[in-house]
């Protein structure tokens, strides 16, 4: 079942860890610049057996400006987007920042969205995450690598200026900020979030995807 941003913390995934809450706090609003190759399958400790999907892709994209409601400030807004390579479903988590964080707390949510984990992450260069992109050898930052660690996915960071690297996702990040952020009515960031998620599930999941020609929604709950 499909939880929203504000849903109960589910029992199989742990609360935000020890050692990556005491990176976020020595940052500060920063990320850690500490580089750390990505750990090799054998070494990634996966929380618990739950429900595991191949790969997923995610990528940071411009939405574009918020006014708050309560303080009428106006605010540039991100969407962390991700996607299901199976299925296609997808999750979209809107935020302000993008420090490590922010990238934890919405991974967390797609993670509850989507009730488990992937084994495969594949995801943007964003210095949250990547500290040394390489094509190679790509180096995680510390605080990536021990949360990847704890979650039990491995993290798989694209090329540099490569969006084929992740077509999944690219695509899916104008198709967001067209039909779900432009022309819509949002109080501030939690309502948008409220919304994202209710419009992945109404919107996003029962449309007929380009490419496979199916409603991503039904196949993720028949097939994946």
């Amino acid at each position: 079942a499909h939880s929203g941003s504000r849903a109960t913390h589910p029992a199989w995934l742990p609360r935000p860890l020890h050692l990556v809450a005491s990176v976020c706090r020595q940052a500060g609003p920063r990320h850690d610049s500490e580089g750390h190759r990505a750990a090799p399958r054998d070494q990634a400790r996966p929380v618990r057996r739950v429900r595991r999907f191949a790969a997923l892709s995610a990528c940071f994209g411009r939405l574009g400006y918020l006014v708050d409601g309560s303080s009428n400030r106006r605010v540039l807004v991100w969407a962390l987007v991700v996607v299901l390579s199976f299925s296609r479903h997808m999750f979209v988590w809107p935020l302000i920042h993008q420090t490590l964080a922010d990238l934890i707390e919405g991974l967390d949510a797609a993670w509850r969205f989507f009730s488990g984990v992937p084994k495969y992450l594949i995801l943007d260069n964003c210095p949250a995450a990547v500290a040394g992109p390489d094509p190679l050898t790509p180096k995680l930052t510390r605080g990536f690598l021990e949360y990847s660690q704890a979650r039990g996915f491995i993290p798989d960071p694209t090329r540099v200026r490569h969006p084929r690297d992740k077509p999944h996702v690219e695509r899916g990040v104008p198709y967001v900020r067209e039909r779900l952020f432009k022309g819509g009515s949002f109080l501030d960031l939690a309502d948008l979030r409220t919304q994202a998620s209710s419009w992945c599930l109404e919107v996003a999941g029962q449309r007929v995807h380009g490419t496979t020609r199916h409603l991503p929604l039904v196949v993720f709950r028949d097939q994946e």
